[in-house]
């Protein structure tokens, strides 16, 4: 018959003077450290705004910032930017947890880590003041902010977000419009899977590839007939002068590893044309980098623009 272990837990020794008084020093290493991407995300923005990684004098310089950021921190540029757009969420939304606590103190609730900017850096400057506004309601007493609670928030708002979009599509066309009963049947059959996705978090299928089949579709409709007017660029004149003038606008695909031109027919389709570059005979392409780096070829002619 074994022998039950039993386990005696000694009675906390409470902190000496010293040891209090080092903790406090750790703390607010830690605190400060913490908050350092903020100070960190400010210097690379301006840094790449400015293009101050240029040469000076005798300084020899970088010919692009992803060069720069890799050569002198051994930092990518995704990583680079991930800074620049924590410190940017930060400032954005610094006022919206602004208030006033029992002794008329002003007290400023604001992003204190990296993670807490993450789930906000993809969106509008709207979007982010409003999910930081509903997680400082959403603080419970004598808790703190964290990223899941922001990460939580977020998921809600666009969920929810998306969904009012979804549902208002139906509405968006006229009852007028002539419309064939099986099409008008798929159509709602469609935006309801959309509905399921949005709910589901888009676990099954992305968001990027939803776009990528929808750009196709419209690509395809557009060609079929007269010109039809990109409803993306609805109202932003300066991109259509753009084009009017003979630039052609370009985006990278992720999920797809292909390279995507904005057509005068409407939609985004990739992007064949090996006349130009020698891009459309080779994709997809094997990896990001390639792809990357087949656009920074496409870029070097005056008339492409990143779209």
């Amino acid at each position: 018959m074994s022998e039950e272990i039993v386990v005696h837990k000694e009675p906390e020794i409470p902190l000496t003077a010293a040891e209090d008084k080092r903790f406090s020093q750790l703390l607010g290493v830690v605190r400060d450290d913490l908050r350092a991407f903020i100070r960190v995300g400010n210097a690379l923005a301006e840094i790449n705004e400015r293009r101050l990684y240029r040469s000076a004098g005798e300084r020899k310089g970088w010919p692009t910032f992803p060069a720069f950021c890799k050569d002198v921190f051994d930092v990518s540029k995704s990583r680079a930017h991930e800074l620049i757009r924590a410190y940017q969420v930060t400032e954005n939304v610094r006022n919206c947890g602004r208030f006033e606590d029992q002794d008329d103190d002003i007290i400023e609730l604001q992003p204190v880590n990296e993670a807490q900017c993450r789930p906000l850096a993809g969106l509008q400057p709207d979007q982010q003041r409003q999910i930081w506004r509903t997680v400082i309601q959403n603080v419970e007493p004598g808790r703190k902010v964290t990223a899941s609670l922001v990460s939580k928030v977020a998921k809600k708002f666009l969920g929810e977000s998306t969904k009012s979009k979804v549902r208002n599509a139906r509405e968006i066309v006229p009852a007028d419009r002539k419309i064939s009963g099986p099409l008008k049947e798929a159509f709602d059959a469609f935006l309801a899977e959309l509905e399921k996705e949005v709910d589901a978090g888009f676990k099954a299928t992305s968001r990027e590839v939803i776009v990528e089949h929808l750009d196709q579709l419209r690509h395809t409709i557009a060609e079929a007939g007269t010109l039809i007017e990109d409803t993306a660029f609805h109202g932003k004149d300066d991109v259509k002068k753009l084009e009017k003038a003979g630039y052609t606008l370009f985006r990278m695909d992720k999920t797809s590893k292909t390279i995507k031109f904005h057509s005068p027919a409407g939609g985004w389709p990739v992007y064949e044309d090996p006349a130009q570059g020698a891009v459309g005979s080779i994709m997809p392409f094997s990896t990001i980098k390639e792809m990357e780096a087949a656009f920074l070829e496409l870029m070097k002619n005056p008339m492409h623009l990143r779209g």
